[in-house]
């Protein structure tokens, strides 16, 4: 095989001339699309390949950690690779059934009065710069104290240093997002809330969501050094109060690849 074509709905789009033949193409819009390939022997002979009909979506969803606590024992045994407790020595990490909807999710105690708490992290290593991520969870407080819980992201700048990122508290009966001061809306104990956040780290921008509920849209980063995520952290912080509690479940953060993101097809394989 010399080479092998690629045909978009009758159009060249490009070719490639080495084993296996992979040719990058990336549909500008949505839509339906009719793919085929043409190779060619040393002697200019050519055969088309059959057709395969693709479906192209500007957004697709790559799941980098997921976690529904139905295998949670209290300790890390069965956490997916990327995330960790860790209970700063004054809180207390446990399963528990809440409600049948939820089924088993994490428990956490907090049990001293100190300024720092127990938090469960997440560190993704399949994302890159330029990353539009999204991040959910639910959760659920039992009191109105003072910044009682908190579900933070940290990110990277350019030169790969930790840049304090984007927190939301459920603080004085409220949810806030600290770097804004803004208050999204009240909240009830003893409740979920699912909480969505998606960062654009090429645009620097973000959207924040509640219960399906949009609050924040495209808001600037208020660090706009920004470049990647690091890690994200579900903390329970004492501050005034010197008990709380707080339940977790259903995790889950995702890579949002854009039609401008090219697609290998393999178009002909010798």
């Amino acid at each position: 095989i010399k080479k092998v074509e690629l045909y978009v709905n009758g159009k060249y789009a490009g070719e490639a001339l080495n084993a296996p033949y992979l040719i990058e193409w990336a549909p500008e819009t949505n839509g339906t699309y009719t793919l085929t390939a043409k190779a060619y022997d040393a002697y200019g002979g050519g055969e088309m390949s059959e057709r395969v009909i693709v479906t192209a979506k500007t957004k697709l969803i790559e799941t980098v950690f997921e976690y529904d606590f139905e295998t949670y024992d209290g300790t890390d045994n069965n956490v997916p690779a990327g995330g960790m407790t860790n209970t700063n020595n004054i809180g207390v990490f446990s399963p528990a059934n809440v409600d049948e909807e939820h089924g088993t999710s994490m428990r956490c105690d907090l049990t001293g009065n100190q300024t720092a708490g127990p938090l469960f992290l997440i560190t993704p290593t399949n994302t890159k710069k330029g990353d539009i991520i999204a991040a959910e969870a639910e959760l659920m407080v039992t009191n109105t104290a003072n910044r009682i819980t908190c579900f933070e992201t940290n990110a990277n700048n350019d030169a790969g240093e930790r840049v304090w990122g984007t927190e939301l508290e459920f603080r004085d009966g409220n949810i806030v997002n600290i770097k804004t001061n803004q208050t999204l809306m009240p909240y009830e104990t003893n409740k979920w809330y699912k909480i969505k956040m998606v960062f654009d780290f090429t645009n620097k921008r973000c959207d924040i969501s509640i219960n399906g509920e949009t609050l924040v849209s495209a808001q600037e980063f208020v660090e706009t050094e920004w470049a990647d995520l690091l890690n994200m952290r579900f903390t329970l912080f004492p501050q005034k109060a010197d008990t709380g509690t707080m339940y977790l479940d259903n995790i889950r953060i995702a890579r949002v690849i854009t039609a401008s993101e090219p697609i290998s097809i393999t178009a002909y394989s010798d």
